[in-house]
């Protein structure tokens, strides 16, 4: 790309050229003092701008040299660990020769980096929410039959914990969000790449040979100076800040063993379920009315005396589905409450737990791009002015 741009410039300097050399032409053969003056004006103008281009390039070969030998092999960015296992290195190899590349690359892989760290926090961050919706609504109800009375036992020992929902809920947006501008800062960068200087920069060119277009053009050509320089100058600078171990914080998510799944139990067959939900006096009447409907000394008579069986019956049954799913209760039961709490939140500090190291990268990827973006602005603008060209973007100042 590099290499790219330059032929580009120089056709749309020529153009400028010829176009002014024609203006001047005429204005000889024609007599036109107006036009000769502007031809003039137009001549100093337009070195103006080839030393404007001139050292433009002169300046991106010497920073390209500098980032080339910043890299000397590939260019590695260490982000943070998750619950001890370290993220994947994203990492590149700069072109061989000085192409004006490696600062792309290296600003790619910080993007492409930064995003899929965070997304493995997300996924992380995602199987805990799904633990902790799992254990705050569990809730058991168990039913012991005595005869003629039974006594029931139910409780939900994690609802407590509810809190803990909406803190991940929130971890989750900030990542969200967090990927989000690294990804459209990854689009955007390619955009820049492909167009600043191979569209814009000609573009401003040609435009800035003209009085009534000079200003436009000054502003296209600082807006292409921006975005193909200083836009990925600023990254750079932001992956080296995103990838120091004092800057980000290590997430720890250390959650208690997770018990199986209801559905996969027997307290969620659907026979059980059935059964239980029945209850005792049903089965009474399903199991003995077909025995006491002829019974000589009536049906209620039978009914009754057999209703001891019934409850008997029941409550065997009803044992055996007890035992076959104690198991499974006791495993809930073993979970300790503040083991899943502190499992999410720093024992001693609550600013070191997962959630605020979550809430913390969250906030610094967020600050070093609105950083990126406001110093190209500030640069873009202040390059605008020098040129001639409009100072205010009006709306984007807003915007941020």
């Amino acid at each position: 790309m590099f290499s790219d741009w330059l032929p580009i410039a120089a056709i749309a300097l020529f153009i400028s050229a010829l176009i002014v050399s024609l203006a001047y032409m005429l204005s000889k053969g024609f007599h036109l003092p107006a036009l000769e003056a502007w031809s003039k004006v137009e001549y100093r103008e337009l070195v103006v701008t080839t030393v404007l281009i001139a050292g433009l390039a002169l300046g991106m070969g010497l920073v390209d040299i500098g980032v080339n030998q910043l890299a000397q092999g590939p260019l590695n960015l260490q982000f943070g660990t998750v619950s001890g296992t370290p993220a994947p290195i994203a990492s590149c190899t700069p072109a061989p020769t000085p192409t004006f590349s490696a600062m792309y690359d290296f600003a790619q892989c910080y993007l492409a980096g930064s995003a899929d760290y965070m997304l493995l926090v997300y996924n992380k961050l995602l199987d805990a929410d799904r633990y902790v919706a799992k254990m705050t609504s569990f809730y058991y109800n168990i039913a012991i039959p005595l005869f003629l009375v039974s006594a029931s036992f139910s409780g939900a020992p994690y609802a407590g914990l509810n809190v803990l929902s909406s803190l991940i809920a929130a971890g989750l947006d900030a990542l969200a969000a967090a990927i989000f501008i690294q990804s459209a800062q990854s689009v955007l960068l390619q955009f820049f790449w492909d167009n600043s200087f191979r569209w814009i920069l000609p573009l401003g060119i040609v435009l800035r040979t003209f009085t009534f277009s000079r200003k436009l053009g000054a502003t296209l050509i600082a807006i292409a100076i921006g975005t193909y320089v200083v836009y990925p100058m600023t990254l750079v600078f932001a992956a080296g800040v995103y990838s120091q171990p004092s800057i980000m914080r290590d997430i720890t998510i250390n959650l208690p063993h997770e018990p199986p799944d209801l559905q996969d139990t027997m307290i969620c067959n659907q026979f059980v379920q059935e059964f239980t939900w029945l209850g005792s006096i049903t089965w009474w009447f399903i199991w003995y009315t077909p025995k006491c409907v002829g019974f000589a000394h009536g049906y209620w008579v039978c009914m009754l005396q057999e209703y001891p069986k019934a409850l008997s019956l029941y409550s065997k049954v009803n044992s055996v589905f007890l035992v076959k799913y104690a198991s499974t209760l006791k495993e809930y039961a073993a979970v300790n409450v503040n083991d899943i709490y502190y499992g999410l939140v720093d024992r001693t500090d609550p600013n070191k737990g997962a959630l605020a190291a979550v809430s913390h990268d969250a906030m610094i990827t967020a600050a070093l791009a609105v950083f990126s973006i406001i110093i190209t602005l500030s640069a873009t603008r202040s390059l605008s002015q020098q040129l001639g060209g409009d100072s205010q973007f009006y709306g984007i100042y807003k915007l941020i």
